[in-house]
């Protein structure tokens, strides 16, 4: 899980610590550039590197890691990882790529409003996610069913699932 957080300087320790909730610190790895997170026990809980105009901050899979996730959302509610999000998104049959068709709702009734304008196609799905498993290449969705001709939704539901995201309707002009 991960998630991108605007910065308006160069990333470093005290810049990084900053953004981070009460309780967390950073110290500069040797290498990389990248930052470690720590608690206050001084347990790794997670990473950070800069990338252009942004952080990308890399939260571990532990019991430690899911209490960063948990404090970090607290202190940025708008960059919470674990803020669930409403999509569609559609497969290309040539390569098997996925693209989310415009931008996730927050609300899922505002997303369920848009599905009216799916019927017609048959091959869009409608997933549900974390803010925090959305990467430009990379898609762990919660849930994902088909948007049947009805309007309904399909009841199989064929997640969690991880798709890999592609720019399918530039790549069809190229």
């Amino acid at each position: 899980m991960q998630i991108k957080y605007p910065i308006d300087k160069e990333l470093s320790e005290e810049t990084l610590n900053v953004i981070l909730p009460t309780g967390y610190s950073s110290e500069l790895a040797c290498r990389n550039l990248i930052i470690v997170v720590r608690d206050s026990d001084r347990r790794r809980v997670g990473e950070c590197e800069q990338c252009g105009f942004a952080a990308i901050v890399r939260f571990d899979n532990s019991e430690e890691g899911n209490a960063f996730v948990s404090a970090f959302g607290m202190k940025h509610p708008k960059f919470n990882p674990k803020q669930t999000l409403y999509g569609f998104v559609y497969e290309s049959p040539e390569t098997g790529l996925f693209q989310l068709d415009t931008t996730p709702w927050s609300l899922r009734v505002e997303a369920m409003d848009k599905i009216k304008h799916y019927v017609a196609t048959g091959s869009i799905y409608f997933v549900t996610f974390f803010l925090g498993n959305w990467t430009s290449e990379m898609l762990e969705v919660n849930s994902m069913r088909r948007i049947l001709f009805t309007g309904e939704l399909d009841e199989e539901n064929m997640g969690p699932n991880r798709l890999n995201l592609g720019n399918i309707e530039n790549d069809r002009t190229m």
